[in-house]
């Protein structure tokens, strides 16, 4: 895999899922496209926006990502074998400091960047409701990073992206092995305190594990 060197680039990945997905009756991978590309400029404009400081393209994002991402299927998802071992408070606790985390910690680490551009190269139908949008994304200083967004249909009919493939590597297995480090050692209660203390982060590839991981693994 080729190392991604710049910081901005990555970010911009995740900038790409904070924009507004609407309900799609009979999605297609047409639609997954044309989503995707709403979003694009929708989340562009944002972070390119002067008169926002950043707290204030922050907590915009923060919106926008949780109300377009599946987040309640991603937490699921990267607490692993853990959640069958979970009590359904343990559950709804970690689901509700889990929304928090992930929507400040992708927000708050692209609030300064100003700006980028991106080219839709394909789209897929993978079946079962889910779908494929290939990305070049480039960053201001003209890194280029490919990028697959992976979406799914949801019960209502609108899409919600629930994965992102950098230079393929998934982020939501990158999280899943980061979170195993910490629960394997210390436990689903300790991961939900170091959630809400802001004391662990997620990397995206390229990136090192945080200083909690590395000593819980």
């Amino acid at each position: 895999m080729r190392k991604i060197r710049n910081v901005a680039a990555r970010l911009l990945v995740w900038v790409m899922m904070a924009a507004p997905v609407g309900a799609q009756a009979d999605a297609s991978a047409d639609q997954a496209r044309q989503l995707m590309d709403t979003v694009g400029h929708q989340a562009l404009d944002i972070i390119g926006n002067a008169s926002l400081n950043k707290d204030e393209k922050q907590k915009q994002l923060e919106v926008l990502f949780s109300g377009n991402v599946d987040i309640p299927w991603v937490g699921h998802f990267v607490l692993g074998r853990y959640w069958r071992d979970a009590s359904e408070e343990q559950r709804a606790h970690y689901l509700q400091e889990y929304e928090k985390f992930i929507t400040a910690n992708y927000a708050g680490r692209f609030a300064d960047y100003t700006g980028g551009s991106y080219k839709i190269t394909n789209a897929t139908d993978e079946g079962d409701g889910q779908y494929t949008v290939a990305m070049q994304m480039i960053s201001p200083d003209r890194q280029q990073v490919m990028v697959d967004y992976r979406l799914h249909t949801m019960p209502g009919g609108e899409l919600r992206i629930f994965d992102v493939v950098v230079e393929g590597v998934s982020l939501i297995t990158t999280q899943r092995s980061e979170f195993a480090s910490v629960l394997g050692n210390k436990g689903l209660d300790y991961l939900i305190q170091q959630m809400a203390n802001k004391a662990i982060q997620t990397p995206l590839p390229g990136e090192k594990k945080t200083a909690e991981a590395q000593k819980a693994s």
